[in-house]
Protein backbone atom coordinates (compact mmCIF):
# COMPACT_ATOMS: atom_id res chain seq x y z
CA UNK A 1 0.00 0.00 0.00
CA UNK A 2 2.82 2.43 0.90
CA UNK A 3 4.37 1.99 -2.19
CA UNK A 4 1.52 2.14 -4.49
CA UNK A 5 0.49 5.63 -2.57
CA UNK A 6 3.85 6.99 -3.04
CA UNK A 7 3.94 5.78 -6.58
CA UNK A 8 0.75 7.72 -7.55
CA UNK A 9 1.72 10.70 -5.83
CA UNK A 10 4.62 11.11 -7.94
CA UNK A 11 4.60 14.28 -9.69
CA UNK A 12 4.40 11.82 -13.24
CA UNK A 13 1.69 10.41 -12.43
CA UNK A 14 -0.37 13.60 -10.90
CA UNK A 15 -0.36 16.16 -13.35
CA UNK A 16 -2.79 18.96 -13.55
CA UNK A 17 -5.17 17.54 -15.58
CA UNK A 18 -4.56 13.67 -13.59
CA UNK A 19 -6.48 12.79 -10.05
CA UNK A 20 -6.71 10.25 -7.81
CA UNK A 21 -8.71 9.45 -4.43
CA UNK A 22 -7.61 7.72 -1.04
CA UNK A 23 -10.44 6.45 1.37
CA UNK A 24 -10.29 5.44 4.68
CA UNK A 25 -12.43 3.29 6.10
CA UNK A 26 -13.07 1.57 9.61
CA UNK A 27 -16.10 -0.71 10.47
CA UNK A 28 -17.85 0.79 13.43
CA UNK A 29 -18.09 -1.06 16.36
CA UNK A 30 -16.36 -4.32 14.59
CA UNK A 31 -15.10 -4.60 18.27
CA UNK A 32 -17.69 -5.54 19.81
CA UNK A 33 -18.23 -8.88 17.16
CA UNK A 34 -14.88 -10.06 18.15
CA UNK A 35 -15.70 -9.45 22.06
CA UNK A 36 -19.28 -11.60 21.71
CA UNK A 37 -18.41 -13.96 18.69
CA UNK A 38 -14.93 -14.28 18.85
CA UNK A 39 -11.85 -13.31 17.14
CA UNK A 40 -12.19 -16.32 14.56
CA UNK A 41 -15.93 -14.45 14.11
CA UNK A 42 -14.44 -11.76 13.31
CA UNK A 43 -11.72 -12.45 10.48
CA UNK A 44 -15.03 -14.31 9.06
CA UNK A 45 -16.70 -10.87 9.03
CA UNK A 46 -13.58 -9.39 7.59
CA UNK A 47 -13.77 -11.74 4.90
CA UNK A 48 -17.21 -11.04 3.59
CA UNK A 49 -16.28 -7.00 3.95
CA UNK A 50 -13.64 -7.66 1.53
CA UNK A 51 -16.16 -9.60 -1.12
CA UNK A 52 -18.25 -6.61 -0.52
CA UNK A 53 -15.43 -4.23 -1.57
CA UNK A 54 -14.41 -6.41 -4.41
CA UNK A 55 -17.93 -6.49 -5.85
CA UNK A 56 -18.24 -2.79 -5.13
CA UNK A 57 -14.88 -1.45 -6.19
CA UNK A 58 -13.01 -2.07 -9.85
CA UNK A 59 -10.22 -4.60 -9.97
CA UNK A 60 -8.06 -2.01 -11.16
CA UNK A 61 -7.99 -0.06 -7.94
CA UNK A 62 -6.49 -0.83 -4.95
CA UNK A 63 -7.69 -2.18 -1.29
CA UNK A 64 -5.53 -2.93 1.32
CA UNK A 65 -6.42 -3.77 4.60
CA UNK A 66 -4.04 -1.64 7.22
CA UNK A 67 -4.64 -3.52 10.06
CA UNK A 68 -7.60 -4.80 12.26
CA UNK A 69 -10.96 -3.40 11.12
CA UNK A 70 -9.35 -0.54 8.83
CA UNK A 71 -8.96 -0.56 5.45
CA UNK A 72 -7.97 2.15 2.50
CA UNK A 73 -8.43 2.28 -1.04
CA UNK A 74 -6.47 3.75 -3.75
CA UNK A 75 -9.10 5.39 -6.39
CA UNK A 76 -6.82 5.15 -9.57
CA UNK A 77 -7.37 8.18 -12.50
CA UNK A 78 -10.56 9.19 -10.85
CA UNK A 79 -12.08 13.07 -9.16
CA UNK A 80 -13.28 13.85 -6.25
CA UNK A 81 -17.15 13.32 -6.50
CA UNK A 82 -16.91 9.58 -8.69
CA UNK A 83 -14.72 8.70 -5.48
CA UNK A 84 -17.24 10.15 -3.12
CA UNK A 85 -20.10 8.10 -5.02
CA UNK A 86 -17.95 4.72 -4.78
CA UNK A 87 -17.44 5.53 -0.83
CA UNK A 88 -21.10 5.94 -0.22
CA UNK A 89 -22.02 2.45 -2.28
CA UNK A 90 -19.64 0.74 -0.02
CA UNK A 91 -20.60 2.22 2.90
CA UNK A 92 -24.43 1.13 1.34
CA UNK A 93 -23.27 -2.31 0.63
CA UNK A 94 -22.41 -2.63 4.55
CA UNK A 95 -24.74 -1.32 6.35
CA UNK A 96 -27.75 -3.59 4.18
CA UNK A 97 -25.51 -6.45 4.19
CA UNK A 98 -26.34 -9.32 6.91
CA UNK A 99 -23.75 -10.85 8.44
CA UNK A 100 -24.19 -14.15 9.82
CA UNK A 101 -22.97 -16.36 13.31
CA UNK A 102 -23.77 -19.40 14.89
CA UNK A 103 -27.48 -18.97 13.86
CA UNK A 104 -27.10 -15.33 14.30
CA UNK A 105 -27.77 -12.80 12.31
CA UNK A 106 -26.63 -9.32 12.95
CA UNK A 107 -25.42 -6.19 10.97
CA UNK A 108 -22.78 -3.75 10.92
CA UNK A 109 -21.98 -0.19 9.34
CA UNK A 110 -18.88 1.61 8.13
CA UNK A 111 -17.29 5.27 8.56
CA UNK A 112 -15.15 6.47 5.70
CA UNK A 113 -12.61 9.19 5.29
CA UNK A 114 -11.43 10.80 1.73
CA UNK A 115 -9.29 12.47 -0.08
CA UNK A 116 -8.11 13.89 -3.40
CA UNK A 117 -4.60 13.41 -4.86
CA UNK A 118 -3.65 15.77 -7.22
CA UNK A 119 -0.79 17.87 -8.36
CA UNK A 120 -1.49 20.53 -5.87
CA UNK A 121 -1.56 17.74 -2.88
CA UNK A 122 0.72 14.87 -3.87
CA UNK A 123 2.30 14.06 -0.74
CA UNK A 124 1.56 10.83 0.76
CA UNK A 125 1.96 11.00 4.55
CA UNK A 126 0.15 14.56 4.37
CA UNK A 127 -2.72 12.59 1.92
CA UNK A 128 -2.60 9.65 4.47
CA UNK A 129 -3.14 12.08 7.08
CA UNK A 130 -5.88 13.75 5.55
CA UNK A 131 -7.97 10.54 5.02
CA UNK A 132 -7.64 9.45 8.82
CA UNK A 133 -9.04 12.87 9.95
CA UNK A 134 -11.63 12.83 7.54
CA UNK A 135 -12.85 9.32 9.03
CA UNK A 136 -12.22 10.37 12.40
CA UNK A 137 -14.72 13.69 11.81
CA UNK A 138 -16.95 10.97 9.76
CA UNK A 139 -16.87 8.96 13.53
CA UNK A 140 -17.65 12.29 15.45
CA UNK A 141 -20.61 13.31 12.93
CA UNK A 142 -22.14 9.74 13.54
CA UNK A 143 -20.75 7.18 12.02
CA UNK A 144 -22.15 5.00 9.28
CA UNK A 145 -21.45 7.97 6.83
CA UNK A 146 -18.53 9.36 4.48
CA UNK A 147 -16.76 12.54 4.98
CA UNK A 148 -14.96 14.71 2.73
CA UNK A 149 -11.83 16.09 3.90
CA UNK A 150 -11.35 20.10 3.09
CA UNK A 151 -8.97 22.80 4.11
CA UNK A 152 -11.79 23.78 7.21
CA UNK A 153 -10.74 20.26 8.27
CA UNK A 154 -6.58 21.06 8.34
CA UNK A 155 -8.14 24.10 11.12
CA UNK A 156 -9.14 21.35 13.71
CA UNK A 157 -6.12 20.99 15.51
CA UNK A 158 -7.48 19.29 18.12
CA UNK A 159 -8.24 16.34 16.10
CA UNK A 160 -5.42 16.12 14.43
CA UNK A 161 -3.09 16.96 17.36
CA UNK A 162 -4.94 13.70 19.03
CA UNK A 163 -4.22 11.72 16.06
CA UNK A 164 -0.43 12.37 15.85
CA UNK A 165 -0.30 12.09 19.25
CA UNK A 166 -1.91 8.65 19.41
CA UNK A 167 0.19 7.59 16.60
CA UNK A 168 3.21 8.55 18.67
CA UNK A 169 1.73 6.92 22.12
CA UNK A 170 1.09 3.82 20.20
CA UNK A 171 4.65 3.65 19.02
CA UNK A 172 6.09 4.29 22.38
CA UNK A 173 4.12 1.21 23.36
CA UNK A 174 4.86 -1.10 21.00
CA UNK A 175 8.88 -0.08 22.09
CA UNK A 176 8.10 -1.17 25.74
CA UNK A 177 8.71 2.33 26.82
CA UNK A 178 6.98 2.50 29.53
CA UNK A 179 7.30 3.54 33.49
CA UNK A 180 5.01 1.86 36.51
CA UNK A 181 5.04 3.73 39.65
CA UNK A 182 3.65 2.06 42.79
CA UNK A 183 1.54 3.46 45.30
CA UNK A 184 0.93 2.18 48.59
CA UNK A 185 -2.45 1.31 50.17
CA UNK A 186 -3.00 1.52 53.62
CA UNK A 187 -4.92 -0.83 56.13
CA UNK A 188 -6.61 1.02 58.30
CA UNK A 189 -7.02 -1.65 61.07
CA UNK A 190 -3.34 -3.49 60.44
CA UNK A 191 -1.93 -0.49 60.54
CA UNK A 192 -0.16 -1.53 57.63
CA UNK A 193 0.61 -1.21 54.20
CA UNK A 194 -1.34 -4.03 52.18
CA UNK A 195 -0.76 -3.82 48.68
CA UNK A 196 -0.26 -1.60 45.67
CA UNK A 197 -1.85 0.09 43.11
CA UNK A 198 0.86 0.04 39.49
CA UNK A 199 0.20 3.34 37.52
CA UNK A 200 1.57 3.90 34.79
CA UNK A 201 3.41 6.75 32.98
CA UNK A 202 4.99 6.57 29.15
CA UNK A 203 8.74 7.92 28.97
CA UNK A 204 8.67 9.74 25.88
CA UNK A 205 11.47 12.23 24.70
CA UNK A 206 13.35 11.76 28.16
CA UNK A 207 9.60 12.94 30.09
CA UNK A 208 7.46 11.16 31.69
CA UNK A 209 3.83 11.42 30.45
CA UNK A 210 0.69 10.71 32.62
CA UNK A 211 -2.23 9.10 31.75
CA UNK A 212 -5.10 11.80 31.11
CA UNK A 213 -2.21 13.04 28.37
CA UNK A 214 -2.43 9.99 26.59
CA UNK A 215 -5.39 7.76 27.03
CA UNK A 216 -8.07 9.81 25.43
CA UNK A 217 -6.17 9.60 22.22
CA UNK A 218 -5.29 5.70 21.96
CA UNK A 219 -9.35 5.99 22.67
CA UNK A 220 -9.75 7.62 19.86
CA UNK A 221 -7.47 4.78 17.80
CA UNK A 222 -9.54 2.06 19.29
CA UNK A 223 -6.06 0.28 21.08
CA UNK A 224 -6.04 0.57 24.75
CA UNK A 225 -5.43 -2.95 24.98
CA UNK A 226 -1.77 -2.57 23.32
CA UNK A 227 -1.20 -0.11 26.71
CA UNK A 228 -3.23 -2.72 29.02
CA UNK A 229 -0.83 -5.20 27.48
CA UNK A 230 2.48 -3.52 28.44
CA UNK A 231 1.10 -2.62 32.35
CA UNK A 232 0.14 -6.16 32.89
CA UNK A 233 3.40 -7.45 31.30
CA UNK A 234 5.68 -5.35 33.65
CA UNK A 235 4.03 -5.13 36.55
CA UNK A 236 3.83 -8.87 36.62
CA UNK A 237 7.23 -9.67 35.77
CA UNK A 238 8.11 -6.55 38.58
CA UNK A 239 6.22 -8.72 41.12
CA UNK A 240 7.89 -11.89 40.33
CA UNK A 241 11.26 -9.46 40.80
CA UNK A 242 10.24 -7.36 44.07
CA UNK A 243 8.98 -9.54 46.67
CA UNK A 244 8.04 -6.46 48.64
CA UNK A 245 5.11 -6.08 46.33
CA UNK A 246 3.29 -8.44 48.17
CA UNK A 247 0.16 -7.69 45.67
CA UNK A 248 -0.71 -5.67 43.08
CA UNK A 249 -3.43 -3.71 41.50
CA UNK A 250 -3.89 -3.10 37.69
CA UNK A 251 -6.24 -1.39 36.17
CA UNK A 252 -7.76 -2.32 33.25
CA UNK A 253 -9.26 -0.30 30.10
CA UNK A 254 -13.40 -0.62 29.68
CA UNK A 255 -12.07 -2.30 25.56
CA UNK A 256 -9.90 -4.22 26.82
CA UNK A 257 -11.77 -5.89 29.88
CA UNK A 258 -14.10 -7.69 27.35
CA UNK A 259 -11.59 -8.40 24.70
CA UNK A 260 -11.42 -12.60 24.66
CA UNK A 261 -7.49 -11.72 23.94
CA UNK A 262 -6.94 -9.99 28.05
CA UNK A 263 -7.22 -14.05 29.81
CA UNK A 264 -4.89 -15.78 27.56
CA UNK A 265 -2.88 -12.66 28.29
CA UNK A 266 -2.79 -12.87 31.57
CA UNK A 267 -2.20 -16.42 32.37
CA UNK A 268 0.66 -16.40 30.25
CA UNK A 269 2.62 -13.48 32.44
CA UNK A 270 1.66 -15.51 35.64
CA UNK A 271 3.33 -18.79 34.36
CA UNK A 272 6.07 -16.87 32.41
CA UNK A 273 7.08 -15.21 35.70
CA UNK A 274 6.07 -18.00 38.11
CA UNK A 275 3.62 -15.46 39.98
CA UNK A 276 1.04 -16.70 42.23
CA UNK A 277 -2.83 -15.10 41.38
CA UNK A 278 -3.37 -13.77 44.54
CA UNK A 279 -0.82 -11.26 44.28
CA UNK A 280 -3.00 -9.70 41.61
CA UNK A 281 -6.02 -7.60 41.69
CA UNK A 282 -7.60 -5.86 38.75
CA UNK A 283 -9.38 -3.19 38.21
CA UNK A 284 -12.36 -1.28 36.41
CA UNK A 285 -14.52 1.68 36.59
CA UNK A 286 -18.19 1.26 38.08
CA UNK A 287 -19.13 3.33 34.69
CA UNK A 288 -17.14 0.62 32.50
CA UNK A 289 -18.78 -2.22 33.98
CA UNK A 290 -22.19 -1.53 34.52
CA UNK A 291 -22.03 -1.68 30.38
CA UNK A 292 -22.78 -5.31 30.35
CA UNK A 293 -23.00 -6.64 33.58
CA UNK A 294 -23.77 -10.03 32.16
CA UNK A 295 -20.07 -10.05 30.58
CA UNK A 296 -18.55 -8.18 33.20
CA UNK A 297 -19.50 -10.78 35.90
CA UNK A 298 -18.36 -13.88 33.70
CA UNK A 299 -14.83 -12.04 33.20
CA UNK A 300 -14.60 -11.39 37.31
CA UNK A 301 -15.52 -15.02 37.66
CA UNK A 302 -12.92 -16.31 35.33
CA UNK A 303 -10.30 -13.98 36.94
CA UNK A 304 -11.32 -15.71 40.25
CA UNK A 305 -11.06 -18.68 39.10
CA UNK A 306 -7.01 -17.77 38.46
CA UNK A 307 -6.89 -16.51 41.86
CA UNK A 308 -6.51 -13.31 40.95
CA UNK A 309 -9.07 -10.61 43.22
CA UNK A 310 -11.25 -7.86 41.14
CA UNK A 311 -11.91 -4.51 42.52
CA UNK A 312 -14.50 -2.03 41.24
CA UNK A 313 -12.84 1.43 40.64
CA UNK A 314 -14.82 4.93 41.08
CA UNK A 315 -17.66 3.46 42.46
CA UNK A 316 -20.40 5.93 43.33
CA UNK A 317 -19.82 7.90 39.60
CA UNK A 318 -21.78 5.66 38.07
CA UNK A 319 -24.83 6.21 40.27
CA UNK A 320 -25.67 2.80 39.72
CA UNK A 321 -27.86 1.29 42.85
CA UNK A 322 -26.20 -0.54 45.58
CA UNK A 323 -28.27 -3.77 44.13
CA UNK A 324 -25.17 -3.81 41.60
CA UNK A 325 -22.72 -4.91 43.45
CA UNK A 326 -24.58 -7.69 44.64
CA UNK A 327 -23.86 -9.27 41.39
CA UNK A 328 -20.40 -8.64 40.97
CA UNK A 329 -18.00 -11.18 43.10
CA UNK A 330 -15.44 -8.59 43.18
CA UNK A 331 -13.19 -8.10 46.49
CA UNK A 332 -12.34 -4.55 46.71
CA UNK A 333 -15.21 -1.45 46.25
CA UNK A 334 -13.40 1.62 46.08
CA UNK A 335 -14.97 4.93 46.70
CA UNK A 336 -14.50 7.61 44.43
CA UNK A 337 -12.10 10.10 45.11
CA UNK A 338 -14.23 12.89 44.64
CA UNK A 339 -16.89 12.23 47.14
CA UNK A 340 -14.38 11.85 49.83
CA UNK A 341 -12.03 14.74 48.84
CA UNK A 342 -14.96 16.56 49.83
CA UNK A 343 -16.58 14.74 52.88
CA UNK A 344 -15.71 17.04 55.49
CA UNK A 345 -17.39 19.80 54.18
CA UNK A 346 -20.14 18.27 52.55
CA UNK A 347 -22.47 16.05 54.55
CA UNK A 348 -23.59 14.35 51.56
CA UNK A 349 -20.89 13.43 50.44
CA UNK A 350 -19.83 12.62 54.16
CA UNK A 351 -23.12 9.84 53.55
CA UNK A 352 -22.26 8.70 50.37
CA UNK A 353 -19.01 7.69 51.73
CA UNK A 354 -20.63 6.23 54.82
CA UNK A 355 -22.98 3.79 52.53
CA UNK A 356 -20.88 2.39 50.35
CA UNK A 357 -18.49 1.52 52.90
CA UNK A 358 -21.75 0.00 55.09
CA UNK A 359 -22.92 -1.97 52.04
CA UNK A 360 -19.74 -3.07 51.04
CA UNK A 361 -19.47 -4.64 54.53
CA UNK A 362 -22.23 -6.27 54.48
CA UNK A 363 -21.66 -7.93 51.43
CA UNK A 364 -18.27 -9.06 52.90
CA UNK A 365 -16.18 -6.92 50.17
CA UNK A 366 -13.18 -4.84 50.93
CA UNK A 367 -13.75 -0.81 51.26
CA UNK A 368 -10.84 1.20 49.67
CA UNK A 369 -10.90 5.09 49.90
CA UNK A 370 -9.25 7.44 47.48
CA UNK A 371 -7.77 10.98 47.69
CA UNK A 372 -6.77 10.64 51.18
CA UNK A 373 -4.56 13.73 51.40
CA UNK A 374 -4.49 15.00 54.92
CA UNK A 375 -4.48 13.86 58.15
CA UNK A 376 -8.26 14.94 59.10
CA UNK A 377 -9.68 12.84 56.07
CA UNK A 378 -7.43 9.68 56.91
CA UNK A 379 -8.76 9.56 60.69
CA UNK A 380 -12.35 10.33 59.68
CA UNK A 381 -11.84 7.13 57.35
CA UNK A 382 -10.40 5.33 59.82
CA UNK A 383 -13.38 6.06 62.06
CA UNK A 384 -15.82 5.34 59.42
CA UNK A 385 -14.31 1.85 59.24
CA UNK A 386 -12.86 1.92 55.69
CA UNK A 387 -11.08 -0.87 55.14
CA UNK A 388 -8.02 0.62 53.10
CA UNK A 389 -6.83 4.01 52.13
CA UNK A 390 -4.51 5.42 49.30
CA UNK A 391 -3.26 9.21 48.98
CA UNK A 392 -0.63 11.52 48.85
CA UNK A 393 -0.92 11.26 53.34
CA UNK A 394 -0.02 7.73 53.11
CA UNK A 395 2.26 7.61 50.32
CA UNK A 396 3.09 9.20 46.78
CA UNK A 397 3.44 6.58 43.42
CA UNK A 398 7.41 5.54 43.21
CA UNK A 399 9.12 3.44 41.12
CA UNK A 400 9.54 0.38 41.74
CA UNK A 401 13.26 0.80 42.52
CA UNK A 402 12.32 3.27 45.05
CA UNK A 403 9.58 0.86 47.01
CA UNK A 404 11.98 -0.30 49.82
CA UNK A 405 12.74 3.38 50.55
CA UNK A 406 9.27 4.47 50.12
CA UNK A 407 7.85 1.55 52.71
CA UNK A 408 10.80 2.43 55.11
CA UNK A 409 9.37 6.04 55.26
CA UNK A 410 6.10 5.09 55.77
CA UNK A 411 6.64 3.27 59.20
CA UNK A 412 9.55 5.13 60.29
CA UNK A 413 6.46 7.87 60.64
CA UNK A 414 3.95 5.41 61.71
CA UNK A 415 2.69 7.24 64.31
CA UNK A 416 1.31 9.97 62.30
CA UNK A 417 -1.30 7.36 61.08
CA UNK A 418 -1.98 6.48 65.20
CA UNK A 419 -2.92 9.70 66.27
Amino acid sequence: FDQELSRICKPKHTHSDVEHALIYIDLDHFKIINDSQGHHQGDLVLKDVAQLFKDNIEKEHLVCRIGGDEFAVILKNMNLLDAHLIAEGVCSAIEQHTFKSNEQSYTISCSIGLTQITANNNDPNECLKQADIALYIAKNLGRNLVHCYSKEDAHNNTLQTGLEWGHEIRQALQQNNIELHYQPIWDFKAEKVAYFEALLRLKHEGTLIYPNQFIPSLEMLNDTFLMDQCVIRNAIASVAKYPQLSQVAINLSAQSFLDERLLPLIESNLEKYNVPATRIIFEITESASINNIQATRKMIDKLNSLGCHFSIDDFGTGFSTFSYLKQLPAQHVKIDGSFVRDMLNDPIDLALVKAINDISRSLNKYSVAEYVENRELFTTLRDIGVDYGQGYFIARPVPVEKINDELEKIYQNKSIYQQ
